[in-house]
């Protein structure tokens, strides 16, 4: 999908924005349209008028490890594991959505339940490399009991499922890890912080 090729090549986008203004320029679009060398271009630059913005998605795992949590896989944290990506979106798209264009984009293995539409849970990624270790796997309770996948937007915490929110331009997406169901990652609904200070998500 032209949307994931951005992610894989970001020189990708400079080169058909500059493209796409030339085009623009032209008087017989229709003669373009009809040629046959053209024509695969033609549906790629359609796609890409179809981008409505961008949005900006990370992974990271800072979560604290509760002490003598038994079956524990990772008993360390494994720090940032996606820096902040930007990602493109169409109007419409969930959290969700933009959630998955990227880790296709870098070619991450994803476990979920639902739908970007409805019902989506992030339980784990995978097949991903942190300074050269492997990692085939990374989810809920690799990390005690209370461990898995938590979502702030725009620094609020999301308590519902990633597709009950529709992104807009700008948007900030942090996947974090936490071991403590939310409360050592800051998570006011688990630790009791004021709502005021550390506001949650309600969804639509």
């Amino acid at each position: 999908e032209i949307f994931e090729d951005f992610l894989r090549f970001p020189q990708l986008r400079t080169a058909l924005s500059e493209l796409l203004a030339e085009l623009a320029d032209l008087r017989d679009i229709s003669r373009f349209q009809k040629d046959t060398e053209a024509s695969s271009l033609w549906k790629l630059v359609n796609r890409l008028r179809e981008i409505d913005g961008y949005v900006n998605i990370s992974f990271t795992d800072n979560g604290k490890r509760v002490q003598g949590e038994s079956n524990v896989t990772y008993p360390k944290a494994l720090g940032t594991i996606i820096s902040s990506k930007k990602v493109p979106y169409t109007k419409g798209d969930t959290v969700a959505d933009v959630t998955l264009r990227l880790l296709n984009a870098m070619n991450f293995t994803y476990q979920h339940t639902g739908t970007t539409k409805n019902g989506f849970y992030l339980a784990s990624i995978g097949d991903f490399s942190l300074k050269g270790i492997s990692y085939d796997s990374f989810g809920e309770f690799d990390a005690g009991s209370g461990s898995g996948w938590m979502i702030t937007l725009n620094k609020i915490f999301i308590e519902y499922g990633a597709s009950d929110f529709e992104v807009k331009n700008g948007d900030t997406i942090k996947w974090q890890y936490t071991c403590q169901l939310g409360a050592d990652i800051g998570d006011p609904f688990y630790s009791g912080s004021s709502s005021s200070s550390s506001p949650v998500a309600s969804g639509k």
